[in-house]
């Protein structure tokens, strides 16, 4: 296979392709475990590897196709091709996918009929802050975690920070609070700050995360207010 893409075009030739038949024919019949007299093509059949003159060909392609020349099977359908790294952009001017500054997480529950949501929040050097917010008796699980993501909203809308991530393991509460079709006060109340920090240029998403799956933010915050509703 040396070079096989400049001496690909004798490959057209019967003689050769029986000359590289004969090559091949004892490398297939010892990976197969066959007897000397089965022919090449059930040797390499039962070997289950690809003829060899079909190799050079497609060896003889892709070196084609890598530098830019244009096959008669291809005429002028457009093919992906690598950029030169001349053409990269330079290191810090990189795009990070989802990459925010400040990291919100909201986590909620009731307990022994008290009820009680947090929110803690973080950056890069780690958490910067945090909130425990104690409900009515009354209200529900789902109200707990509506009333954290609006608290989460009015912290992006007094921080002087440009991008946030609001991440909560309800997801129905977040589909709650970007569907605009619901009239709950506090998801109302959410869409507008989140609404306000846009208008100022301030970036904001929101995230579902899977509860209990050892992400150290979110247990974070599941530790801030479980501890303080099963010590009152």
């Amino acid at each position: 296979m040396y070079a096989a893409s400049a001496w690909a075009p004798a490959n057209a030739k019967l003689g050769v392709r029986k000359q590289v038949g004969v090559v091949q024919r004892g490398f297939a019949q010892k990976l197969c475990k066959a007897y000397r007299i089965v022919s090449l093509n059930a040797s390499i059949v039962l070997a289950g590897i690809l003829p060899l003159d079909i190799r050079i060909q497609k060896s003889k392609v892709l070196y084609e196709t890598k530098r830019g020349v244009v096959l008669p099977v291809l005429a002028d359908k457009e093919v992906e091709r690598r950029v030169a790294y001349v053409h990269k952009p330079h290191p810090t001017e990189h795009i990070i996918i989802g990459a925010v500054a400040v990291r919100i997480f909201t986590d909620r529950s009731k307990i022994d009929g008290k009820v009680g949501a947090s929110l803690s929040v973080w950056d890069n050097d780690g958490e910067t802050t945090n909130r425990r917010l104690k409900l009515s008796s009354y209200c529900t699980v789902y109200q707990a975690e509506l009333c954290a993501l609006c608290k989460a909203t009015e912290e992006i809308l007094a921080s002087p920070n440009d991008s946030f991530g609001i991440y909560s393991d309800s997801r129905s509460a977040l589909q709650t609070v970007v569907n605009w079709s619901s009239t709950h006060h506090l998801a109302v109340t959410a869409r507008r700050n989140i609404i306000q920090s846009m208008a100022v240029g301030k970036g904001v998403s929101m995230f579902w995360v899977k509860a209990h799956a050892e992400v150290r933010e979110n247990d974070r915050a599941d530790a801030l207010w479980r501890k303080p509703l099963l010590s009152s």
